[in-house]
Parts: C-alpha cells; structure tokens; sequence
C-alpha cells in the first residue's frame, strides 16, 4: 500500500510538471513571436555557450580565481558607469544646465543685441514705366523700386526688480540638484553591480557544490537500495534516499540556472550583453 501510496503521488506530479512544462511553453512561443501550438524539446543548460550569448564569458571565468572578485569588481562597475544610459542623459542635462547657469550670471551686464531688416520691391506698374496708382500717378514724385532698411537695437536691464538675481540663483540650485542626482545615481549603480556580482559568485560556487551533493545522494540510494534487498533497511528509508536523490539532482540542474539568470543580471547592470570584458590569466 505504501509503494501504490507513493506511485499514486509521483503520477499527480508527473500531471502537474506537464501542465507546467506546456504552460511554459506558451509563455515562449508568444515572447519569441512563435505559434502557440509550437512544441519546445528543451535540453541541458551548457554554461560555456550560454556565457557566449549572454557575454563576459571571460568575467565569469574569473569567478573560480582567487583574485577574480577583485578584479571583477572594479572592471564591471567602471564598465557600468561608462556605458549608463542615466549617467549620458544627466551629463547632458549638466552641461546645458551650467550654459543656463553661464547666462543668467552674464545677464546683468551683458545687454541683449537685436538685428532686424527689411527689404521692399515694387513688382507691378502701368504702361509708362511709373507705378500703378491711376490717376494719381502724376501727382507722386519717382522713388526707386527698390528699398531697404538694417536696424541694430542694444538694451541693458538695470532695473529687473531683483528678477536677474532670482534666475541667476534658480539656475544654481538646478545645477546643483542635477549634479546630486548624477552622485546619487552613480552609487545606485556601483551598488546594483557589486550586489548582481555578489549573487552571481555565490551561485557560481553553488553549482559544484550541488554537484558534489547530487553525486553523494546517489551513491547513498545505491547503498540503502542494496540494504534494502537484503532486507537490512525499511521502505521507509528506501522512500528517503530517493527522494533525497530527486531532490539534490533537481537542486544540481536548478544551481546552473540560478547562475545563468544571475550572471544576466551582472550583464544587465553594466548596460550590455556583449560588452568588453576582461581576460583571464
């Protein structure tokens, strides 16, 4: 009864796995613009060629070295803040802030210069060469066809009413606020990188470690099974050892997926999936 128990059991999650497996592959289908209906024959992740598509796979080699953090570290985070997004756009709002800045300090004593100009032609007359006025003609004495006129004009505001000062100090106080934000963002950053790095070292030395634990589970089951035969062990062990065997290997496969989805996270936070790295020894 114990054995159609556990039969019964492994069945109900057998369903359960399939119906998550065909969900999943669903979700896939419409991400990758596929037909729903496609079906997916997913296989062992390989991290060499994963790395390959998601870069830094010479970053990742340096996690089994001693001084990989390190040098990781530094080379990721200066990578992150010279490849930012957020970073370019606020060094363009920095700079067209101090223009700002530049010329509400000038404003009061450089005055505002203005140019206009005017150009008039006379395209329609009568028979006679003269304009076309009619009657009047004879009476308006001859004026060129042409006429123009440049006009330069200069003003100095000495009298704002404080105005100038309160722009010159607005504009101050804008450029400092865009300043504390381009700090504020760089450490936001530095600490997304470190913290993404963090989790990705973590994982990166999980695998072998549930690699190791898998391996020991197996050879456990082996040992109880054997036990077991004999009739030197119960059901009950025999049930233990292999789910402990299910749950270490399922735990082995899961710890290269972890790492893979973290190691995305340290690409995503240096801004790109394909930039420069650096080599290993």
């Amino acid at each position: 009864h114990r054995w159609e128990a556990e039969l019964a059991t492994a069945r109900a999650g057998l369903l359960d796995a399939m119906s998550a497996n065909s969900l999943t592959g669903r979700q896939l289908s419409r991400l990758l613009d596929e037909p729903l209906t496609t079906r997916w024959s997913p296989r062992d992740p390989e991290i060499e060629s994963t790395l390959d598509v998601l870069g830094g796979s010479g970053d990742a080699a340096l996690l089994a070295t001693p001084d990989g953090y390190d040098r990781l570290s530094s080379t990721l985070v200066e990578n992150a803040l010279t490849q930012a997004p957020e970073l370019a756009a606020l060094t363009a709002a920095i700079t067209a802030q101090e223009r700002g800045y530049k010329t509400a300090k000038r404003a009061s004593y450089a005055p505002d210069i203005g140019v206009t100009a005017d150009l008039s032609h006379i395209l329609a007359k009568d028979a006679s060469g003269g304009r076309d006025l009619g009657d009047i003609a004879d009476l308006i004495p001859e004026i060129d066809d042409t006429s123009w006129q440049v006009a330069v004009q200069a003003g100095l505001p000495v009298v704002t009413g404080g105005a100038n000062k309160a722009r010159r100090i607005r504009a101050r106080e804008e450029l400092f606020a865009l300043k504390t934000d381009y700090r504020n963002v760089e450490e936001k950053l530095s600490q997304r990188t470190l913290s993404a790095l963090d989790t990705a070292t973590a994982s990166w030395s999980t695998i072998s470690l549930r690699r190791q634990a898998a391996d020991a589970a197996a050879k456990t089951l082996e040992l109880v099974r054997d036990a077991y035969g004999r009739g030197a062990a119960s059901i009950i062990d025999l049930l233990d050892a292999q789910n402990s065997s299910l749950s270490t290997e399922l735990a082995a496969v899961t710890a290269v997926y972890d790492f893979l989805d973290d190691w995305a996270e340290v690409r995503r936070s240096v801004a790109g999936l394909n930039s420069a790295h650096t080599q290993g020894p």
